[in-house]
């Protein structure tokens, strides 16, 4: 939801949908919050509604929605919320980077949506490692390397 500044705001409660499944109104709200400018959960909700062309120069494929929605159920299931959230980015080929920043030292992680396989880079050692996101064991194997990034940053 947006204010009248067009900043994004969270709010979490109750009220009716109707058929297309948008909220008619809001009859309870629980919590209100101002996302930040990485908030990783609110940010793939915004790349569905990217469209072909998206680019200033009319180029750019839009993200698949259906895989937003699935990397999006995935990172809320396996990221563990003690990691820095990441910028996430879409990429003119359609799919998405998330980049990490710990202590001056960038991680750029590109995931092709078409497979969930992605790799992550050490922009400043120009180590790749690669995950399938696919998998809670690629999950696991990112955040253990966002950890001790995050550590050694």
């Amino acid at each position: 939801m947006a204010n009248g500044s067009g900043q994004k705001v969270c709010i979490h409660g109750n009220g009716p949908y109707n058929r297309g499944q948008s909220i008619q109104r809001t009859e309870t709200t629980e919590k209100f919050q101002l996302p930040g400018p990485s908030d990783a959960a609110h940010r793939p909700n915004e790349l569905r509604y990217i469209e072909d062309g998206w680019m200033e120069d009319g180029s750019g494929i839009a993200p698949d929605k259906s895989a937003i929605k699935k990397l999006s159920r995935l990172f809320d299931e396996y990221y563990r919320s003690g990691n820095v959230m990441p910028h996430i980015y879409p990429t003119p080929s359609g799919n998405i980077e998330m980049e990490w920043i710990f202590g001056g030292r960038g991680f750029l992680l590109k995931v092709d949506l078409s497979t969930f396989m992605a790799e992550m880079t050490d922009t400043d050692r120009y180590d790749t490692t690669e995950f399938d996101l696919s998998s809670a064991h690629g999950w696991t194997l990112l955040n253990d390397l966002l950890k001790g990034a995050a550590a050694n940053g």
